[in-house]
């Protein structure tokens, strides 16, 4: 396995426009596709040739997310006033947060003293329902960030595995300067983890939008008793998204969500992407020219082929480091897009309500 100096060593990444110079991990949001270390070990092929580098988005979905959460708590002030006071001010700070996290170390039982006390206090009880919101959209946030880690170090195991070629590789035909290898082991199993977290992250968060998208949709109005929140058992899955709202956002993409989908249902049930794990190696006099791993045929629709309960063929050479970078990105402003419509749903609520809050000059 490589070691932790040569994975951090400098890095030349080749893109479509350009040469540029990075240090450190390979991390650039700007991937690249060809790898060459300082001392000219050349790692070959790692996304498609004609790859224009794009922006992931982590860093705006951040900053979308925090307006969210402020917008959702302004609806929700112009329904109990005192709500936004109370969750800026340090009274009961840590009770409001309690069983959202490690942030505080409230046991259960005194979070229940605490909801059953507050039983008549709306404003502690809808300021508690904010901050499960709040979590919803944490929760997106952190995903994004983890999920980009995870496209990162995908491309790092890729371009960084042994030099070396253990005696249980697999070479195809006789082994020469032009043939390819098959690796399993270990490191294979590493990297098909790593690609296996990419989807059940961008699955995760499709969870979560659809929590979110439960919850505007059909806002609480009323806060009398502390309750679950309405889309405690709301998936992705559980719901139908035809409506014109979502249109050119994540969950129109039907293709691409039911690729996500079927990748996560089958890790989570089945273990693993393959039967067991390997990458692929192609030299070319005798230098490596590709690195790749096989992804398993889908049919017209981003759903596995499948055949009874045969679902892993391998018949359409689908390397998915060559497509991974778009898929990733195209998953992320597919979810900006969501996300800005909630906002905009927020925006026109509280409008709304400003409206309703205006004296009558008639």
């Amino acid at each position: 396995m490589a070691s932790d100096k040569e994975i951090s060593c400098e890095f030349k990444i080749y893109c479509v426009q350009g040469t540029m110079e990075t240090k450190g991990e390979v991390s650039d949001t700007s991937l690249g596709f060809f790898f060459e270390s300082p001392n000219r070990t050349t790692y070959g092929r790692l996304v498609a040739e004609d790859t224009v580098p794009r922006q992931l988005q982590a860093i705006n979905v951040d900053s979308l997310c925090i307006r969210l959460s402020d917008f959702y708590t302004e609806a929700v002030e112009h329904i109990v006033p005192g709500v936004s006071a109370l969750i800026k001010s340090d009274t009961h700070l840590g009770y409001l947060s309690a069983g959202l996290g490690a942030s505080t170390t409230i046991s259960a039982n005194d979070f229940r003293r605490f909801t059953e006390g507050a039983s008549h206090n709306p404003i502690i009880l809808a300021a508690l329902y904010t901050q499960s919101f709040d979590a919803l959209t944490s929760a997106i946030q952190s995903g994004f960030i983890n999920l980009e880690r995870l496209l990162c170090d995908f491309y790092r195991k890729l371009c960084t595995d042994p030099q070396h070629l253990p005696s249980s590789e697999i070479l195809i035909d006789h082994f020469g300067p032009n043939d390819t290898i098959e690796r399993h082991g270990e490191y294979a199993s590493e990297l098909m983890s790593v690609l296996s977290s990419i989807y059940i992250q961008m699955a995760s968060i499709l969870d979560y939008l659809a929590k979110i998208d439960h919850e505007l949709s059909s806002p609480k109005e009323e806060f009398s008793t502390f309750c679950r929140m309405k889309s405690r058992r709301i998936t992705f899955e559980t719901g139908g998204y035809k409506e014109p709202f979502y249109e050119n956002t994540i969950f129109s993409q039907e293709k691409l969500v039911n690729e996500i989908m079927s990748i996560r249902n089958l890790v989570i049930h089945n273990a693993m992407i393959d039967s067991r794990p390997r990458y692929y190696v192609r030299f070319s006099e005798g230098e490596v020219a590709e690195r790749y791993m096989l992804f398993p045929d889908l049919n017209e629709h981003g759903r596995l082929a499948s055949i009874k309960d045969r679902e892993l063929f391998y018949s359409n050479n689908d390397k998915i480091n060559l497509r991974l970078p778009d898929l990733v990105i195209d998953f992320e402003e597919g979810c900006i897009s969501l996300i800005k419509k909630f906002i905009e749903h927020l925006r026109e609520r509280y409008r709304h309500n400003e409206e309703a809050d205006k004296p009558s000059h008639a």
